[in-house]
């Protein structure tokens, strides 16, 4: 159904900006560089509507950088406010984009180590060669014991303890800019 939702989405913009001769004279119209305007509108629009119907956030920066491309090509705007105007916008996006819940567990069961599935409990993958030279992968359950997540206008930090059958505490900590998270 989603694929479906996006094809007619995708139609209707094409037939919109590429199809209708209306639209095209408009077009000419505004800017001798039209062509290049409509292409990005018509990939701003489809980006956008594509990481709401697929939920694929990567696909907001490509949306992005159509809006700035429109308005860097736009010829009635001076240098001054078409700066301002996309600093103002990758602000924005910026502070819609970091995450205002605890997806910091999230992000560390995406790393290779570790998975942490229930709210209590997490599992943690290594290997190791044996003596003989072979290769053991080692599966231990680490509880988790505490977890932090705060949560500022332009970033979030987060922090899990866990803590394995032996009492050693291992703490994984991260910020989150813009909706991308990193290690700290």
């Amino acid at each position: 159904m989603d694929y479906l939702i996006m094809s007619i989405i995708l139609v209707f913009f094409f037939y919109n900006l590429f199809l209708r001769s209306d639209v095209k004279k408009e077009w000419k119209e505004l800017s001798p560089s039209s062509s290049i305007l409509s292409y990005l509108c018509f990939g701003g629009a489809a980006s956008y509507f594509g990481a709401r119907i697929f939920e694929l956030e990567w696909l907001y920066l490509i949306a992005l950088y159509s809006v700035i491309g429109i308005l860097v090509s736009e010829r009635e705007l001076n240098t001054v406010k078409k700066i301002v105007i996309a600093i103002f916008i990758l602000l924005l996006l910026s502070i819609f984009r970091v995450p205002t819940d605890d997806s910091f567990k999230d992000y560390i069961s995406s790393k290779d180590m570790y998975q942490c599935i229930r709210d209590y409990e997490c599992v943690k993958i290594t290997s190791k060669k044996t003596p003989d030279g072979r290769q053991e992968t080692v599966v231990e359950i680490l509880r988790i014991k505490g977890r932090s997540f705060e949560w500022k206008l332009f970033y979030a930090k987060g922090s899990l303890t866990l803590e394995n059958d032996k009492g050693e505490e291992e703490t994984l900590k991260g910020i989150n800019i813009a909706g991308f998270w990193y290690d700290r």
